[in-house]
């Protein structure tokens, strides 16, 4: 689209009044950051998220692209020097904005995290007070603002940037983006589009989400996700909550999955149920349905002999006002025989639960095991374990939960071979996205 490349892209951090209240903070002056050409992509090109990371996040924005070089210009003359206006999506990973933040090379320097078009729009024959921006996900608004919204105008953006570098012909300036900026994943698609009037539109600038092919090489930073960057990947406004406030909430998380687990150990079954909503959907690698079924299940299970015994510690929870996300190590313990010789089988294993707060404190919305590996070892370390592993194989072809699959199958339970496990890392990926969604405030 550009028939020359850009010598530099630059990047303003807050721009409008919307992004300003959702960040919780107002800047006194624009700031910026340089993004890569590298990072220059247009229409229809892919967005790839690579592996190992969560939070890909869209802004939609106005681009000005430089028409003749600009060395220290007032804003009243700024605008001449812009040749173009087009549509811009400016996407990040916040899984690495910790590494560098501000300059944002590592969440924000990705190939092709800037596309930009389809169609330019001559800034000589547009009034750059009537601009609008819009962006949609998945066909779905999620942005849509006008220049009204901006706490710095284009006008003053140019003329600042001018006082400190030459801006050169092509040269592009991403403007900011409002309230609404989000989340995207492997399937999505995201349009932006630009317009100063029914007659002057750049046409929607299409971009497909995909699951790159490749993960970060084991060096440097790597992905990292806190409450923090969650609330700043999905755009809510700062969470008020005190820290000793936000500590007693995690302590009675943890107090809670700890107590569940403890409960269906010693047969409380009443107590089982009660630690979750009304609603709560549990899955296990033997069970899915609601609280009620699950504790009469487990008691089933216990009342045959074949009851499991589950270690759990508690490993993170992340708050957010009234819901909250809450993961933990834990170990499926079973003793049985098999032909004589008593064995010993341990499911690795963490347990997820979305967690909501309800006048009777806080309680599971859900309960999903995410499967890591399993292993088996006879009680006496002099027994052989007599194992016919062709049967072990029979029972599921997945590697995170086989050995446990074979074990409950001989119980009389069947299992599915679509559990999370971590041989699966992109179900795994979209499950934890989903989840983190629902955390901050979606359905």
């Amino acid at each position: 689209m550009l028939d020359l490349m850009p010598s530099k892209i630059i990047a303003v951090h807050l721009s409008y009044r919307s992004r300003a209240a959702e960040r919780g903070r107002v800047p006194a002056q624009p700031s910026y950051f340089l993004k890569a050409p590298s990072t220059l992509s247009g229409h229809d090109a892919p967005v790839r998220r690579p592996r190992g990371c969560q939070l890909l996040a869209f802004e939609g924005e106005i681009a000005l692209v430089i028409g003749a070089t600009a060395r220290d210009v007032p804003p009243d003359e700024a605008w001449r020097h812009v040749g173009w206006v087009t549509a811009a999506n400016d996407f990040g990973l916040y899984d690495l904005r910790y590494a560098d933040p501000g300059s944002n090379v590592h969440s924000k320097g990705m190939d092709g995290y800037t596309p930009i078009g389809p169609e330019l729009l001559a800034a000589a024959d547009l009034d750059p007070a009537a601009l609008r921006l819009r962006t949609w996900v998945n066909g779905q608004r999620a942005q849509h603002a006008r220049a009204d919204d901006l706490l710095f105008g284009f006008e003053l953006m140019i003329a600042d940037l001018s006082r400190v570098m030459t801006l050169c012909e092509g040269d592009i300036i991403l403007t900011g983006t409002p309230t609404g900026s989000s989340v995207v994943v492997p399937g999505d698609v995201v349009e932006v589009e630009v317009d100063a009037g029914p007659a002057l539109r750049t046409g929607r600038l299409r971009n497909h989400v995909v699951e790159s092919d490749r993960e970060l090489g084991p060096w440097g930073a790597m992905p990292a996700v806190t409450d923090d960057t969650l609330r700043a990947a999905f755009g809510t406004a700062p969470v008020p909550d005190t820290d000793l406030a936000l500590a007693l909430d995690k302590l009675r998380i943890f107090e809670l999955v700890q107590r569940e687990r403890l409960w269906r150990d010693l047969g409380e079954w009443d107590k089982l149920a009660e630690a979750y909503t009304d609603d709560a959907v549990i899955r296990t690698s033997w069970f899915h349905g609601d609280a009620r079924d699950f504790a009469e299940g487990s008691k089933l299970m216990a009342e045959r002999g074949r009851h499991s015994k589950h270690p759990i510690w508690p490993v993170y929870a992340l708050v957010n006002g009234d819901r909250a996300l809450v993961e933990s190590r834990a170990q499926i313990q079973n003793r049985s025989e098999i032909d004589g010789v008593a064995v010993d089988t341990i499911q690795y294993v963490r347990f997820f639960s979305r967690v909501r707060r309800t006048p009777a404190g806080w309680r599971l919305a859900s309960f999903e095991g995410i499967y890591e590996k399993g292993t088996i070892a006879p009680v006496n370390p002099a027994d052989a374990v007599p194992i016919d592993w062709a049967e072990v194989a029979s029972a599921t072809p997945r590697s995170s939960y086989q050995l446990h699959a074979w074990a409950i199958t001989r119980r009389g339970y069947s299992v599915g071979d679509d559990l999370l496990g971590d041989d699966r890392p992109q179900q795994l990926r979209e499950f934890h996205a989903a989840a983190h969604r629902w955390l901050l405030g979606g359905g």
